[in-house]
């Protein structure tokens, strides 16, 4: 298929975003627009787009990513969203993530299992699956990480919701039915096991009961 520069649009700066028949398909600053011969209307050979592709696209992705990961950890499917968004092709999108992926620079494992170390003690293993879900983890690597966490931190939970079931029920006690349920369903909306719950309100009540 004849490869036809339809459209050049002008970007932040001095970038230059080039469309190939009709689609979005990368962008160049001005300068090597003008290097490569691209101009609207123009048929550009297969050849010419792989050398492209090859001699500087590719290159600038696995720097852009690089870039980015210096700043912040980011999972595949961040950083393969970023790295469209700054207009990279496919190909140069997924060479990049191989290379930072080879060289132990993006990591979902690494991922997952740091989140859920800083996180297990603040939220519920619900929130944190469904949050490591939205970032892209796979189901395999979100169950590796909350067992391997919680298999060592069986009372994890349990303590979690104690400390927080204290402070709301401090000044309360003791407890209606109607404020026991309430308290309850404070933490059934954030995903915690009922089990914990009841095990966690049975211990608030019996040290209001002892005191």
């Amino acid at each position: 298929m004849e490869q036809i520069v339809t459209k050049i649009e002008e970007l932040s700066g001095r970038r230059r975003l080039v469309y190939i028949n009709g689609e979005q398909s990368f962008a160049l600053y001005s300068t090597e627009v003008r290097r490569y011969g691209i101009a609207e209307g123009k048929a550009l050979a297969q050849e010419d787009l792989e050398q492209l592709r090859t001699e500087l696209l590719d290159k600038r992705a696995v720097k852009r990513a690089m870039y980015l990961l210096q700043a912040k950890d980011y999972t595949e499917k961040e950083l393969t969203e970023k790295l469209q968004r700054d207009f990279y092709p496919q190909e140069s999108v997924e060479g990049a993530l191989a290379y930072v992926r080879h060289f132990g620079y993006l990591s979902d494992e690494r991922f997952a299992q740091m989140y859920v170390q800083f996180k297990g003690q603040k939220k519920s293993r619900k929130q944190i699956e469904l949050f490591l879900q939205k970032k892209g983890i796979s189901r395999e690597l979100i169950d590796q990480a909350c067992e391997e966490y919680y298999g060592q931190n069986e009372d994890s939970e349990l303590e979690q919701i104690l400390v927080q079931m204290r402070r709301k029920a401090a000044g309360k006690l003791p407890l209606s039915y109607e404020e026991k349920m309430k308290l309850m369903g404070s933490f059934y909306r954030k995903g915690f096991q009922s089990d914990s719950i009841k095990k966690a309100l049975d211990i608030v009540v019996s040290e209001c009961e002892h005191d």
